[in-house]
């Protein structure tokens, strides 16, 4: 989680001077923030390093986040996009689905609970392969997304060992809203949006 502070503290500092005329490049310059927001990430506040305080809220960090994430930091520092539009349109609604599906369910707002199914179901794996299987088909950037959230399960990158932890995260479905709603994500004319508005 540490390094998921880093990458929120770099893309509000890179978005913020964007805004303001002076974008960062490449180079030293980003270098020198990033490593500021190393350094402001490991200050504890009562306690607890802002890791410690995210954890409370999350149990960890998607990887469809981290990579809208790293997508965002990259357009922020006028860099090559992970995704191009119609992948991050894709991610995005992937975001929301998987959200929609996962969290009613589980603060027991039904007699079903889907998070119990990231504990072994098979239908649950055959959805995401099969559903991963066709974005890459069609080069749909969601594809390389899914691959990666697989490799990381099987990996076992986080501390979770439930399948959805790897696949969605309250954050991800806070920042997939906007994204899906702005008309330069939906739009499939539109140019690249960035993950950080």
């Amino acid at each position: 989680m540490h390094g998921v502070v880093v990458l929120v503290l770099f893309l509000g500092i890179a978005w913020s001077l964007r805004w303001s005329g002076w974008p960062l490049r490449f180079g030293g310059p980003v270098v020198g923030v990033l490593l500021g927001c190393c350094i402001v990430a490991a200050i504890p506040f009562r306690g607890l390093q802002p890791a410690g305080w995210l954890l409370g809220v999350m149990p960890g960090c998607s990887i469809p986040l981290l990579v809208l994430l790293l997508h965002g930091c990259l357009r922020a520092c006028g860099g090559p996009p992970l995704l191009n539009p119609s992948g991050l349109r894709t991610v995005a609604w992937f975001g929301i689905a998987t959200g929609l599906i996962l969290y009613p369910g589980s603060l027991g707002w039904g007699s079903w609970d889907p998070y119990a199914a990231g504990w072994g179901a098979r239908w649950l794996f055959a959805v995401v392969g099969t559903l991963a299987a066709a974005c890459l088909l069609v080069r749909n950037g969601l594809g390389i997304v899914l691959l990666a959230a697989i490799t990381a399960w099987h990996l076992g990158i986080l501390e979770s060992r439930n399948y959805w932890d790897y696949l969605v995260d309250p954050m991800l479905l806070l920042v997939c809203l906007p994204l899906a709603i702005q008309r330069r994500v939906v739009s499939p004319a539109a140019p690249v949006a960035a993950t950080g508005s």
